[in-house]
């Protein structure tokens, strides 16, 4: 399969013609200041949760501060379990940097799939986890994807796809010359009724 578009061919009204081509692919593979692209199939598990996995975790244990880091932990030791019972090819994690940096240098030195948020956690209007220095954050780790998780809604009101499309157009003009493909993620949240 072909790789998804950056944000600014969502937001430019589709997918580039060479998507089509799969000219998308073969540039990717050519990438060279990050990782080698991940192959076509990916199974990546989860496990970028942040504020939302602290939130259940609280309710789970009331009145103690869960250990995010051991939790990811887990999650790692879960997949090192299922890489062994089959190819690691398109085998990795989605983890974050703030609980999870030790679990993405594993992952890394395993030969696994690398993939990575960029977005604040739990924010209903998207912006950088690092502010502008969110390329660098990436860069230290070397992901083979970089993950941005979008709320948008086609009934939202202009100023705030404004105040959204501003950070995904530099996300997606910082990620190009690097050729690092892009998982995005989209909620679609209701509208009131």
């Amino acid at each position: 399969g072909t790789l998804p578009p950056g944000p600014a061919a969502f937001l430019e009204g589709g997918a580039p013609s060479s998507l089509q081509s799969g000219a998308a692919e073969d540039a990717c593979t050519s990438r060279t200041t990050m990782n080698p692209t991940p192959p076509g199939t990916l199974f990546l598990l989860a496990a970028d949760h942040r504020e939302s996995l602290r939130r259940a975790l609280v309710a789970v244990a009331p009145g103690s501060e869960p250990d995010l880091r051991a939790a990811k932990h887990l999650i790692w030791e879960g997949l090192q379990t299922a890489a062994a019972t089959r190819p690691a090819e398109g085998l990795g994690i989605l983890v974050d940097e703030e609980t999870g940096a030790e679990v993405a240098r594993a992952a890394r030195a395993a030969g696994l799939v690398l993939a990575m948020p960029v977005e604040r956690s739990d924010q209903r209007v998207f912006s950088f986890e690092h502010g502008d220095n969110f390329g660098a954050h990436l860069e230290r780790f070397g992901p083979d994807l970089a993950k941005v998780l979008v709320r948008w809604n086609p009934d939202d009101v202009p100023a705030l796809k404004a105040e959204q499309a501003g950070p995904l157009r530099q996300l997606s003009d910082w990620r190009q010359p690097r050729r690092l493909p892009l998982l995005f993620d989209l909620l679609v949240p209701p509208t009131p009724g």
